[in-house]
C-alpha cells in the first residue's frame, strides 16, 4: 500500500510527500533488520538505524547500499529544509532549483528503497 502512495506521489510531484514515506520505508527495513539479528525491538532514527546496521557482519553490497542511503538522508535532509529555510548556499539557488534538487532526492530515495528493501533481505537469509 505505501509503495502505491509513494509511486502516486512522484506522479504527481509531491516530491516532500515521496522523501517522507521513503523515509519510512528505508527505516522500517533497518529496523526489521536490526530486529532479526538483535532481538530487540525500538524506533529509532534513520541515522541510529543506520549506524546500527552498519555494525553487523555485511556483505559489501549490502554495506553500499546503506552508505548510499546515509548520503541520500544528508540529501534528504537538505530538501526538506531548502524548501522552508534559507542558508548561505541556498540564497543562490532560486525556486526551480529548489524543485529540481528535491525531485532529484525524491527519485533516488524511490532507488534506495528498492536497494534497501533487497539488502536487508539477502543479510537476513544469512543470519
Amino acid at each position: 500500500m505505501v509503495w502505491v502512495r509513494m509511486d502516486k506521489a512522484l506522479e504527481k510531484g509531491s516530491w516532500l510527500e515521496a522523501i517522507a514515506l521513503q523515509d519510512s520505508m528505508i527505516n522500517e527495513r533497518l529496523e526489521s533488520l536490526r530486529f532479526y539479528v538483535t532481538g530487540v525491538s525500538t524506533f529509532q532514527s534513520l541515522d541510529r538505524n543506520l549506524k546500527a546496521c552498519l555494525k553487523f557482519e555485511l556483505m559489501d553490497d549490502e554495506v553500499e547500499v546503506l552508505e548510499q542511503v546515509d548520503e541520500w538522508r544528508e540529501s534528504r535532509n537538505h530538501a526538506m529544509h531548502r524548501m522552508v529555510k534559507y542558508s548561505s548556499e541556498d540564497f543562490a539557488m532560486n525556486w526551480k532549483e529548489r524543485l529540481e534538487y528535491v525531485e532529484e532526492c525524491a527519485m533516488r530515495g524511490k532507488v534506495l528503497v528498492k536497494a534497501t528493501k533487497n539488502a536487508v533481505a539477502r543479510a537476513k537469509r544469512r543470519f
